[in-house]
């Protein structure tokens, strides 16, 4: 998966964090990117992460308006694994959802 803008940027600062402190949440995450807490499109990038596997849930996971994602985020070996690789994945995630 190739992400780009804010899927990039969201996927790094997860990362960053855990290695602060796992578990974190949603929350955490808007805030170190600079949004407000529960903004929408963060918490959509989340729950496409999740959804591929880039993230996991220590718990339960939420559906809002836009995918299921965790509420409480921890991390995953294909997560650990891409922020190693880089931007050399073959897959996409293109913003709104479309692949």
């Amino acid at each position: 998966m190739v992400l780009y803008g804010l899927a990039e940027s969201v996927l790094k600062t997860t990362y960053q964090l855990l290695k602060e402190a796992e578990p974190i949440t949603p929350d955490d995450v808007c805030r170190a990117v600079g949004r407000p807490p529960g903004d929408r499109e963060t918490k959509a990038i989340l729950g496409r992460l999740y959804a591929e596997g880039y993230i996991g849930a220590d718990g339960d996971v939420v559906t809002d308006q836009s995918a299921p994602a965790p509420a409480v985020i921890i991390a995953t070996e294909n997560g650990l694994e891409r922020i190693r690789q880089g931007r050399s994945s073959p897959r996409q995630i293109a913003r709104g959802g479309e692949e």
